[in-house]
């Protein structure tokens, strides 16, 4: 059950139907999500369970149907009887546990067996063996395995504090018997009295959470790597493993961040091998008989203790883990769907999951663990209340995402609070971090706090990303360090409560001053500032000692829903404050006693003069705040995301915009849009809704320009951006003016209107508009990254699409593929440049961001200078006369030519990896743009193929959109011929060709380098004759009807064979070929006037140049409003006629 890296799939040849007909998933949140999913693509309908706490979560509403259980919170799901009358309720015949809960218990396996329900684990005495630790530990030990020091199962107070002493100085921690994930674990006890303080605690949270209180003692290693397997095991007794995963982020011993694999280990291999080796031999089935033990059948996680000398063996979860989707992720295996499958009976062999199938970790995968609580700097966690008002996980890219969230989830403190799961994958460490990062940054939550902030300043620590210093204590060390990091990353304050004393003497007297009241007066020097109205006092904005210029704000008073500011009449020294904001006052009661003089800060006898006159005027509140919102856009004020992209070796939008256009020039459209969802406190963080669009200047020339911005909520379509791309296409018709579009980034943003179920988004016009761009203006797309759905669309839709070397392009992304049951693909293996360029999607291929926008530059200069001032060639006259081999046979490299013929540095050749039969280029002679087609010996000996003449089709219609005019260098045999072509609708495509010739108007000449035989050498010719301005040709050049040997052997084919001497056969036949030749060349055409001119190749530049200068000198100016369109593919003459 092999698939992509980004959501794990079946493998082909997997066994697909299952013999259950109902799923009960015996468990609540993100992993019933996870199991209700992995049904659904098996085709196995799925019920879930619920509490009164939970009504309308989100796993109930997956669901085909759903039971409420019996009971609140927790305590629900841990009742085995409720679990099987809801199986027997719902007519499940099989039960899956999820993780948690009874999991790993042997009551519910042994129930379901009872039942005749399937229990999608291990059977009861497997879980009896492993899902006691205690039991567990002491079988790890009797194999072999390196074990700590350990009581027995079932110890009381006095008993653990016995065990402490026995360890000497080392610390231990109490444990849980019966379950895992954290629960039932206490902190590093040192003493006795640690000991009696924690142990309660522990075991009223391990029978909440497993219904067993019973706990054991362990000796501790505080500065280890929490190491784990992932094993497989099926019911003959093979076991494979799925490498390691490492879990060392924890928080009070619950785990925060997971990697797979384990970077501690990266350079200790045989370390590694001998820790995966032991993990797997506890599930062999000759020590498990020969203790007495049932074969083990399900999945498996193997825990370590990795130190500096060796390792540990800790406990197996005989169960799913919550990090199980990191390991999912590097090796493409749906641990979910396989464990459905191992409870079948299936093999491991037949699920295409032996130890060679599964193969080496694919990248690396980093998964964080959002949950709903807020966490003190010594670790305690509080679960978080509040309604999620908010609530949109990112898509796109490397990322997954399991979560259980929805707008509008009320998270009841009684159950776990993990909210989402981020998965980032990467080729390396690094980038699955980076990966993760952006999936942190914009997953879009409101209502209900979170430890996001936290788990951004983790991956972005320096440490963690080194990977190797990371201990199961670094959290707890570096914690408040971290959470000072996540402050500052979500822009927030920490809250400070008022201080009793903040009030001074001054403002106790004059708070309770009454109306008509008398006040102490401050001085007779002092002047009064009274309040000009009845009202409230809103604000007072000085203090007392502080100097004030004329004019400069004392106050600010509220009445009738309007406020009034009291200003210094003069300058001056505060005095006396008397009022606070919320007091009541009466007009012409005091505010404040105001000391009138140019007085120093300190206070004199005026010797230096405060000069106030010279003060600056301050900026008004509101062009402050614009400034500050407007800079909160740049990248500047977004280091993270942009020190991502860096990281990756990409641009960010607005660094590729600037590249572009001339700098200063870009004006934003729509730069303050929020997303549809977007809540007070994060509106700044997705200013522009992930979309930049503008106008701005190259040159001479303005363009309008857009960029996706995959920093912003993965670069994704949503209901604010739609209208930002309406108006640019719009616009950029209306005016005439070119696009550039960079387009990295997802499909629509699912989530991101009032109501996701309902609003289908279906009326929104930004395809049409960019379809009616087409032939008006010419337009560029570039792709840096990940492109899916309807960005791809829209790159489609493009005159040039240019992508860089590691892009991909694909209709649909990894959740859309997986959604419409399509199974689970890795992003990169959507459309990867290997399929898109020799499939012709693309134009032109770049090394980089700045070489992509090289070439757009490039490109566009094609189409919006007509004309420039000619360069000379590369090639000299004795170089032109050499670059066609003297051998009509010899192939080369026809783009020699083409640069030959070109300015310096003025050809750009595209689609170069289709239709190579062809080649199609943008180039300059004299000056002049010119679009030039020419037939590649290098490929098919320059004979036309369906691909080619599709390539060559839409070029000649691009050309002639834009009015650029066109050169054709002929080489060829004719179109490709034989049964294997004629598969490929060469009849039709050929045609098009022809059409799109037939259908043109700008300026044509064709010049015949070498060969130009049958239909293929007039299609090279424009058609017919008189369709072309000019048609040369070179001394080299051959015409005919057919290539020479074909034609001897049709015309004299009778009369070879009845020569029955090999040689003599031979000799004539190569006799008759050269007769022909001699009336094919150049010069006989010429004579024939099939030719307008045989010239010296030296010669081609001038001639083409005069030729297409006298074509175009009657022109009436540049035409407005649309030719005809620029069909995606290949030729589409849709010509629009002006009323």
């Amino acid at each position: 059950m092999k698939g992509g890296a980004s959501s794990p799939t079946l493998a082909t040849g997997a066994p697909q139907a299952l013999p259950f007909t109902k799923l009960l998933v015996a468990n609540r949140g993100e992993v019933a999500m996870r199991v209700l999913r992995a049904a659904r693509e098996l085709g196995l309908p799925a019920a879930a369970v619920y509490t009164t706490d939970e009504v309308g979560a989100l796993h109930c509403r997956t669901a085909i149907e759903a039971v409420c259980l019996p009971g609140r919170g927790a305590a629900a799901y841990l009742d085995v009887p409720s679990l099987i009358a809801a199986a027997r309720e719902v007519g499940a015949d099989a039960l899956h546990p999820g993780w948690g809960f009874l999991s790993e218990s042997p009551a519910l396996a042994a129930a379901c067996a009872t039942a005749g329900i399937a229990f999608v684990g291990p059977s009861p005495e497997a879980l009896a063996l492993f899902g006691h630790k205690v039991r567990a530990r002491d079988f790890a030990r009797a194999v072999g395995l390196p074990v700590l020091r350990g009581s027995p199962e079932g110890v009381d107070v006095h008993q653990a504090q016995a065990f402490l002493r026995s360890q000497g100085a080392a610390p231990v921690m109490l444990k849980a018997v019966g379950g895992g994930g954290g629960r039932g674990i206490s902190r590093p006890l040192r003493s006795a009295g640690d000991i009696e303080a924690a142990f309660a605690q522990c075991a009223a949270e391990a029978e909440a959470a497993f219904g067993d209180p019973a706990l054991y003692v362990e000796g501790l290693v505080e500065h280890a790597h929490h190491v784990e397997v992932q094993v497989l095991a099926d019911r003959s007794g093979q076991v494979v493993h799925l490498h390691e995963r490492e879990c060392s982020v924890q928080r009070q011993r619950q785990k925060l961040v997971e990697i797979a694999p384990s970077p501690c280990l990266r350079e200790r291999p045989e370390l590694r091998d001998a820790l995966i080796r032991d993990a797997c031999r506890l599930f062999d089935r000759g020590h498990n008989t020969a203790a007495g033990h049932a074969a083990y059948v399900g999945v498996a996680t193997v825990e370590f203790l990795v130190e500096e000398g060796g390792y540990h063996f800790l406990e197996v979860n005989p169960r799913l883990q919550v990090e199980h989707g990191v390991t999912e992720q590097v090796t493409g295996v749906d641990l979910v769907a396989t464990q459905l499958y191992l409870a079948a009976g299936v093999s491991l062999p037949a699920l295409a999951l032996t130890q060679v199938e599964v193969g080496a970790p694919r990248g690396f995968a980093v998964q964080a663990r959002i949950n709903m609580e807020t966490i003190a700097a010594d670790g305690s966690a509080a679960a978080a209340a509040g309604t999620l008002r908010l609530y949109s996980p990112p898509t796109g890219g490397a990322l997954r995402v399991d979560h259980c969230g929805f707008v509008g989830l009320n998270p009841s403190a009684a159950f776990d609070p993990l909210l989402a799961k981020v998965i980032g994958s990467g080729r390396c460490f690094r980038g699955a971090i980076a990966a993760a990062l952006r999936g942190l940054e914009d997953f879009a939550i409101d209502g209900v706090r979170t430890n996001l902030g936290l788990l951004r300043a983790i991956l972005c620590d320096p440490e963690f990303v080194e990977g190797v210093a990371v201990h199961t204590r670094w959290l707890e060390e570096r914690l408040p360090r971290l959470l000072e990091a996540a402050d500052a990353d979500e822009g927030k304050v920490c809250e400070r409560l008022p201080v009793e004393g903040h009030l001074t003497e001054g403002h106790r007297e004059g708070a309770g001053a009454g109306h008509g009241e008398e006040v102490a007066q401050p001085g007779a020097d002092a002047r009064s500032l009274p309040s000009p109205i009845s009202g409230t006092v809103l604000e007072v904005m000085v203090a007392e000692g502080e100097v004030v210029q004329a004019g400069a704000e004392v106050a600010v008073l509220g009445a009738m829903k309007m406020e009034h500011v009291v200003s210094a009449p003069a300058a001056g020294r505060i005095v006396r404050v008397l009022r606070v904001a919320g007091e009541a006052v009466h007009a012409g009661q005091p505010l404040v006693y105001l000391r009138e003089g140019n007085l120093l800060e300190g206070g004199g006898d005026g010797a230096e003069a405060l000069d106030l006159r010279e003060a600056k005027r301050e900026t008004p509140a509101a062009v402050t705040s614009l400034i500050k919102l407007r800079e909160a856009r740049l990248d500047v004020a977004r280091p993270q995301p942009t020190a991502r992209r860096r990281a990756i070796g990409k641009n960010t939008a607005r660094e590729n915009l600037e590249a572009l256009l001339d700098k200063g020039s870009l004006v934003e459209y729509g730069a303050l849009v929020r997303p549809a969802q977007a809540s007070k406190g994060e509106e700044d963080r997705y200013l522009g809704d992930g979309v930049i669009t503008g106008v701005g200047r190259l040159g001479e020339q303005w363009l309008c320009v857009l960029a996706c911005d995959f920093t912003v909520l993965a670069g994704t379509q949503s209901r604010n951006n739609h209208p930002k791309h309406d108006r640019l296409f719009e616009l950029a018709r209306r005016r005439g003016l070119p696009l550039v579009a960079w387009l990295e980034g997802g499909g629509a943003r699912l989530g991101d209107t009032h109501n996701p179920i309902c609003d289908s988004q279906l009326m929104v016009s930004t395809f049409y508009e960019m379809a009616a761009l087409s032939g008006a203006v010419p337009t560029v797309g570039v792709v840096t990254g990940l492109c899916f759905a309807g960005n791809a669309n829209l790159a489609g839709m493009t005159d040039c699409l240019i992508c860089i070397r590691d892009a991909n392009v694909g209709m649909a992304g990894p959740a859309l593929i997986a959604g419409g049951g399509l199974g689970t693909v890795a992003p990169t293996d959507i459309g990867p440049m290997s399929v898109q360029v020799p499939n012709g999607v693309v134009d032109l291929l770049a090394e980089s961001d700045v070489h992509a926008t090289t070439l757009a530059r490039q490109y566009l200069s094609f189409f919006l200078d007509a004309s420039i001032p000619p360069r000379h060639s590369l090639v000299d006259a004795e170089g032109f006369r050499q670059l066609i081999p003297e051998s009509s046979k010899r192939a080369y490299d026809v783009m020699a030519v083409v640069r030959a013929l070109a300015d310096a540095g003025e050809a750009l050749e595209l689609r170069s990896g289709f239709g190579r039969a062809l080649i199609t280029a943008l180039v300059r002679i004299e000056g002049v743009a010119v679009g030039i087609v020419a037939n590649s010996p290098l490929h098919l000996g320059g004979a036309i193929d369906s691909d080619a003449s599709d390539k060559a089709a839409r070029f000649v219609s691009l050309c002639d959109a834009h009015d650029v005019p066109l050169l054709l260098l002929c080489d060829t045999p004719g179109l490709m011929v034989g049964p294997e072509v004629e598969k490929t609708a060469l009849v039709r495509h050929s045609g098009r060709l022809l059409i799109q010739l037939a259908a043109i108007t700008v300026p044509v000449v064709s010049v015949v380098i070498r060969k130009a035989y049958g239909l293929g050498g007039l299609i090279m010719l424009g058609g017919k004759r008189t369709s072309t301005d000019l048609i040369l040709a070179w001394p080299t050049a051959e015409l005919g009807g057919m290539g020479t040997e074909g034609a001897v052997k049709i015309l004299y084919g009778k009369q070879l064979r009845e020569i029955s001497d090999e040689g003599a056969r031979r000799e004539l036949e190569a006799q008759l070929v050269a007769a022909v030749k001699a009336e094919n060349t150049a010069v006989k055409a010429a004579a024939r006037f099939e030719v307008d001119e045989v010239i010296d190749p030296a010669d081609t530049r001038r001639c083409v140049a005069s030729a297409l200068g006298a074509a175009t000198s009657s022109s009436r100016g540049p035409r407005r409003g649309r030719k005809h369109v620029v069909d995606a593919w290949s030729n589409a003459m849709f010509t629009y006629f002006p009323l």
